[in-house]
């Protein structure tokens, strides 16, 4: 009876061996499992964080370009003031020296 109960106990032992053993690959498992779920989520998040960066970049790319183009328009437009101020200041310049001249000529 003695060594029923020492194979008895040893049974125990090697039952509660194996279900420890069990219980230790289910938990390593179980962290590779959960490891790879983190991992996805981390990809993830980045591609989230990176799309919103591209969306904001775009936003702030535009913005540059529109006002950017505005100051062009308003360079465009004092430069053509400019310009017609030139041609009047010319225009009167060449009406008056064709005065002069005309003057001189006939010594009006």
């Amino acid at each position: 009876m003695n060594n029923k109960m020492v194979e008895m106990t040893l049974n125990q032992i090697l039952e509660l061996d194996n279900k420890g053993q069990n219980l230790k690959t289910r938990i390593h498992d179980t962290s590779r499992l959960r490891e790879k779920e983190l991992k996805k989520l981390f990809r993830k998040m980045e591609f989230d964080v990176m799309r919103s960066a591209r969306k904001e970049a775009k936003k702030e790319y535009k913005a540059i370009i529109e006002e950017a183009e505005s100051i062009e328009k308003e360079m465009i437009e004092d430069k053509k003031d400019e310009m017609r101020l030139l041609e009047n200041i010319l225009d009167n310049k060449s009406e008056s020296l064709i005065n002069e001249l005309f003057n001189e000529i006939f010594d009006v």
